[in-house]
């Protein structure tokens, strides 16, 4: 399944194809990876790349109601690795 037929499902409709084992959480996370290094040199949009983190996520095992289908943060947090890092 490409990205572009990702984009047909909101969060809880990735879930359930993972659930039924239609696509692993590490598609969906590499897919997710792809689709931001392609397009973030234009959009400028993703600026703490916690790239090796959401991999080993996407390894584990299901958490809450959409499982392992990632999410992007958009604010003023600041993770703990990009506050070490001066972030």
């Amino acid at each position: 399944m490409s990205f572009a037929e990702y984009a047909n499902f909101d969060g809880l409709g990735l879930a359930e194809l993972v659930r039924k084992g239609e696509v692993s959480p590490a598609d969906l996370t590499e897919a997710a990876i792809e689709r931001i290094e392609r397009h973030n040199g234009t959009l400028n949009a993703v600026v703490y790349k916690a790239y090796d983190e959401a991999r080993k996520v996407a390894a584990g095992g299901a958490v809450g109601p959409v499982g392992q289908v990632g999410v992007a943060v958009a604010g003023d947090l600041q993770a703990e690795e990009a506050a070490a890092g001066g972030g």
